[in-house]
């Protein structure tokens, strides 16, 4: 049973390089690993999960929690830092400027393998402040030739017209705004016009038939899928076949069971955790993602790349939502609204109604908590940068009823 998804003689070679640098260099890793690892240069890759207990999300913030601001995490000094983004937790990680060179450099790349070169205009709808993806798939997109637009998330009127007057070739979107985008187009005879050839998607569940509709929608153009977090990046990338998204180089991949975290046979499926291989600044080793998949695939794709192949994404294995392609941690929600003021017993429900999350939180209280509604509204968005709904309901509606409600219909 392979334990790495995608190892090979190479990637086993510099997984052992990048432990090293983190042991000698993290006092966070070396606290981690030291009952296991201890002084060893060369191990086996049977001993690496035995070797390197799993980290998550949630442990990672309450380390930088409890010794601010990067819980040990570091492997170089603070001044050796090009930027630091942050997460919604909020997790910090930094980067040096070389992290950043190497993270557009290995995307610039993937994006020259799908053709994007000089003749492409691109329009990048991630966020660019606080967050990874925006600033270094702008950066990946101009190493690969394009011309960029920064656009960041929303104001879709905008967006449409901006795509008809610079003739975008290539729009990067969560799939739920890329769906809405595709609706607003077809409602309004002078947006139909588009140059799109080339959709790149990612962050959200979509099926096979789901992202078919989608290219239907814009005229044809190749819808590309992508997996990647905010705390190791890209790390899988599809083709224009569209069988899976290709496992890059630049990290490997386990495949655990999401109980009990014991690593299992990568075909079967289970939650993925990933390791970087580059970074210098901030290295994650063993990134319990709480991602579960439904597999990878060792097969040869029918594009001719032989490279494993991870597949759908079938939910998530943690606390975390996942609302418009923005993670969202309940508790920063219950701290934020119990610091306020507004005690009572709250739930946070997602459904997707049409084509896009909705967020939306139920309080328990009376008439005086329902003129406070647009009070509530703007400390949630606040709090996580998002806005929601605010539902006010009868004493004692919530009781027995989940803190959280994922109402999705994945389709």
């Amino acid at each position: 049973m392979p334990l790495l998804a995608n190892e090979n003689g190479e990637t086993l070679g510099r997984l052992r390089a990048q432990v090293a640098y983190a042991h000698e260099r993290s006092p966070a890793f070396r606290s981690r690993v030291d009952a296991t690892f201890g002084a060893r240069g060369s191990w086996a890759v049977a001993d690496f999960a035995s070797m390197v207990p799993a980290v998550s999300k949630e442990s990672l913030i309450a380390a930088q929690e409890s010794d601010p601001p990067f819980g040990g995490m570091l492997c170089v000094d603070s001044r050796e830092l090009g930027r630091i983004y942050h997460t919604a937790g909020s997790l910090y990680i930094g980067f040096t400027d070389g992290d950043i060179a190497r993270a557009e450099g290995n995307l610039a790349r993937e994006w020259a393998r799908l053709g994007v070169g000089k003749s492409d205009v691109a329009d990048i709808t991630s966020t660019y402040h606080g967050a990874y993806a925006g600033t270094i798939l702008d950066g990946s997109f101009r190493q690969a030739g394009a011309t960029v637009i920064p656009g960041g998330p929303g104001n879709s009127d905008l967006r449409l017209k901006v795509m008809r007057d610079l003739g975008v070739t290539v729009l990067q979107a969560f799939t739920t705004y890329a769906e809405t985008l595709a609706a607003q187009r077809l409602e309004r005879e002078s947006d139909r016009r588009t140059s799109l050839r080339l959709l790149i998607i990612g962050g959200e569940l979509r099926t096979t038939d789901a992202k078919r509709r989608l290219s239907e929608a814009w005229d044809g153009a190749v819808v590309i899928e992508n997996y990647g977090t905010a705390e190791v990046g890209v790390v899988a990338l599809g083709c224009e076949v569209g069988a899976g998204m290709h496992l890059l180089d630049d990290a490997v991949i386990e495949i655990v069971d999401p109980e009990t975290g014991q690593t299992r046979d990568p075909e079967a499926g289970g939650e993925i955790v990933a390791t970087e291989l580059w970074r210098r600044g901030q290295p994650f080793v063993r990134f319990r993602t709480g991602d579960i998949t439904e597999g990878v695939d060792f097969r040869p794709c029918p594009c001719g790349r032989l490279s494993p192949r991870l597949g759908r994404i079938l939910g998530r294995n943690s606390d975390l939502l996942r609302v418009r392609g923005v993670f969202v941690r309940p508790k920063i929600i219950f701290d934020a609204l119990k610091d306020a003021g507004f005690a009572a017993p709250a739930q946070i429900v997602v459904d997707r109604p049409v084509t896009e999350d909705r967020l939306t939180i139920r309080l328990e209280g009376d008439a005086s908590l329902t003129e406070a509604r647009p009070a509530i509204a703007s400390l949630v968005r606040a709090t996580i940068g998002l806005s929601a709904a605010i539902e006010i309901v009868d004493c004692g509606a919530l009781n027995g009823k989940p803190e959280t409600a994922d109402l999705r219909d994945l389709r």
